[in-house]
């Protein structure tokens, strides 16, 4: 019951089909979770949700080589 993300973490977007159709409202945590989080596995699948959120929405960097 700790954990706090859920609490501060909040996600709104589009999704980007490829095939053409329209795109989605993306809610995280979405409502039906909100309603999950008054016991410790709703909790925490919903943190596992909003980390899995936040890497798939980052922008992909090219590494960057060391200088010695």
């Amino acid at each position: 019951m700790d954990l706090t993300i859920p609490n501060w973490y909040k996600f709104e977007g589009k999704s980007k089909p490829s095939d053409n159709t329209e795109p989605k409202t993306i809610r995280v945590p979405s409502d039906k979770e909100i309603a999950k989080l008054s016991t410790p596995r709703g909790r925490f699948n919903v943190s596992c949700k909003c980390f899995f959120t936040a890497l798939a929405f980052t922008e992909p960097r090219t590494p960057v080589n060391p200088q010695f």
